[in-house]
């Protein structure tokens, strides 16, 4: 077997005399480096002006939970563990994966990140973000270069990428940098391969770029392991006719990318410990199956219509029970007649069957709609990646128009500038507006009730942050609204919250204990039940339930005693705050978390009252050097008065 994917693939044949579109689309053009910087300073300068409101923006949704408070991220000492567990491992034990998701390049990205800006601001992520759309731009356009389109279509191409509103969910919010990371590497993957051919005796490197670039996208987004289609496809329509060895030349130039994506496969599966967990939620295939037209016909929607863009959408899998007109039959025609489409066009054009086997090879995944909470079956940022194939498919489509009906070159692309710079423009003015809504989490759920008001997750979003806010009012109706749709944990989290900010202590405790009567081992609800007792003056019951909390959720016995240390403290039970501390001292280093870093300052300040000032020095030092890594406001004021206590 080859090693290089490009040994059988189909020789280079000649460009155009006027060097912008292949004369055969089989062929490529010559591409050039000041080509690709004239493009990417355009590009720049369309991102810039269309994401540029969203720089200023501040951490939102997941980046909450993935990014400031993720110690695997910010801690040197646990990249390693970060880079060899799933995306969510943080929120758990370390003794099992959380999720389906194992990107150990998307997780150094993010580890990247954290060391260059910090987490106390998101303005340097947000640039970096930008940074990989706009190169995943450039790659677009040097990929549909290479394909043989001219510039023009290959730049309406870009440009359309760029600014789309759907992009707006995967650039303006960080924790969806995957896609743009992915995107550019298969586009720079593909694009090698392509190229490969009329590298002659440097072909090895054009494979070699091939793989690595293949390898990155896998490590950021498993989605990329149906790319080795994408591959065979192009080697198939770009062999030449009547050409000898295509099928097993497609087959070799292949191979190392189908070998590539099983080792992934298999390293995931030894890293999460199964291939595949199944989602307690899922609707099962039947109403995954019925889904698909739907599904299907909502993301055309968002290529063709994307107004009223939010974080979650009024579409729910289609079961045996709800399919009808219009979930079911509708759907099916416009679906059936885009496939239909695409075909009849991908039979005429080679490069549109490229597009088309990139858009069914990065579609097919997000169809499942099995693997995503029954509540958001699609997002906008799911779309990042096929946006493309469509894309591809109608610029190669307007190409073999021009061909068979032999326009002249300079009115075609007149014509094809003009039409884009129309759409650009009105695409962009939808985008602008909407990179505002991702800037704060409470603007993102303002518009996610009104894109989605039968969403339970979106109104119990929407009410903790109104809270956050100091709205309390605002989020006690938002908890009612979200749990007369469905009981949902968050919500009645939410309502809780909403009464120890009113000081209704028992209320909050029956609404907690309504929780853990259900979900025993729910940490935020024991440890806010814990709050509300403490505030009641019910040091003994706040107690007892922070020892209960331990027993129900064994991984966070750290922070658990912490929390305790303070509330025995509190009730001038010292000797006991202090055993349980000093208890628990050898676990920091494992359980990560701030609270159970602070119990070794707890611990000094317990020594320090105690008179043991040896033993408070080496516990300010122990917490000094454990929560060195860490820059959030309460660690750093925490580490301030440690330096004080050790002042001489």
């Amino acid at each position: 077997m080859h090693a290089d994917p490009t040994d059988h693939a189909p020789p280079a044949g000649a460009s155009s005399t006027d060097d912008d579109e292949a004369a055969d689309p089989r062929t490529d053009v010559p591409l050039r480096a000041r080509e690709l910087w004239r493009v990417g300073g355009a590009i720049a300068a369309m991102a810039l002006v269309v994401f540029g409101p969203g720089l200023r923006g501040a951490f939102v949704y997941d980046d909450h939970h993935q990014i400031v408070q993720n110690p695997l991220v910010q801690d040197p000492g646990a990249t390693w563990q970060a880079l060899t567990s799933d995306v969510w491992a943080f929120t758990g034990d370390a003794s099992g994966a959380g999720s389906n998701y194992w990107r150990p390049l998307f997780v150094g990205w993010l580890i990247l990140n954290s060391r260059l800006w910090g987490v106390e601001d998101a303005v340097g992520w947000h640039v970096t973000s930008l940074a990989a759309h706009i190169l995943a731009c450039v790659a677009a356009y040097a990929l549909a270069r290479l394909l043989g389109l001219g510039r023009v279509v290959a730049g309406g191409i870009a440009a359309v990428f760029a600014v789309h509103p759907t992009r707006v969910e995967a650039v303006t919010w960080v924790s969806s940098s995957h896609d743009p990371l992915c995107a550019a590497a298969l586009c720079v993957s593909l694009a090698a391969v392509v190229a490969a051919p009329a590298m002659g005796n440097r072909r090895a490197v054009g494979g070699a770029v091939a793989l690595v670039a293949y390898a990155v996208a896998l490590g950021t987004k498993e989605i990329a392991v149906l790319f080795p289609a994408v591959v065979a496809t192009t080697l198939w329509v770009r062999w030449p006719a009547g050409a000898a060895g295509r099928a097993r030349g497609v087959l070799v130039g292949t191979l190392p990318f189908l070998a590539l994506a099983l080792a992934y496969w298999v390293a995931r599966a030894a890293v999460l410990g199964y291939w595949s967990v199944r989602n307690p939620w899922s609707p099962g295939a039947a109403a995954v199956a019925l889904s698909i037209p739907e599904t299907l016909a909502f993301y055309l929607r968002q290529v063709v219509w994307p107004v009223g863009l939010g974080p979650v959408y009024p579409l729910r899998a289609v079961t045996p029970a709800t399919a009808g007109w219009g979930s079911l039959v509708v759907p099916s025609v416009v679906a059936v007649a885009f496939a239909a489409a695409v075909v009849a066009v991908s039979r005429r054009d080679p490069r549109a069957a490229v597009g088309a086997a990139w858009l069914g090879a990065t579609l097919a995944p997000v169809l499942n709609v099995g693997a995503f909470h029954p509540e958001r079956i699609v997002q906008d940022r799911y779309l990042y990646l096929p946006l493309f194939g469509v894309l591809l498919v109608l610029g190669s489509t307007l190409a073999a128009a021009r061909r068979r009906r032999s326009w002249p070159a300079v009115t075609f692309d007149r014509a094809v500038a003009a039409g884009t710079g129309a759409v650009v423009l009105a695409l962009a003015a939808l985008a602008m507006p909407y990179t505002r809504v991702w800037g704060s989490d409470l603007a993102l759920w303002q518009r996610g009730v009104r894109t989605d008001p039968g969403s339970a997750f979106a109104w119990a979003q929407y009410g903790a942050f109104a809270l956050q806010a100091g709205d309390a009012a605002e989020a006690g109706a938002a908890a009612d609204r979200s749990l007369a749709i469905m009981p949902l944990t968050d919500a009645m989290i939410l309502r809780a919250d909403v009464a120890i900010h009113d000081q209704a202590w028992s209320r909050a405790e029956a609404a907690l204990r309504e929780v853990l009567a259900v979900y025993p081992d729910h940490l935020d609800a024991h440890e806010r039940l814990a709050v509300a007792l403490q505030n009641a003056g019910r040091l003994d019951d706040a107690a007892a339930a922070l020892r209960a909390a331990r027993t129900a959720v064994p991984a966070a016995t750290c922070r658990l005693t912490t929390q305790l240390a303070v509330i025995l403290y509190q009730a001038d039970r010292k000797a006991e705050a202090l055993a349980e501390l000093e208890g628990v001292r050898d676990r920091v280093a494992g359980e990560r978390s701030a609270l159970c870093r602070e119990g070794l300052f707890r611990l000094g300040q317990l020594y320090h009252d105690a008179g043991r000032a040896e033993d408070a020095r080496g516990a300010f030092t122990a917490f000094l050097a454990a929560s060195a890594p860490y820059h959030d406001a309460r660690t750093r004021e925490t580490r301030a008065l440690a330096e004080r206590y050790l002042a001489p």
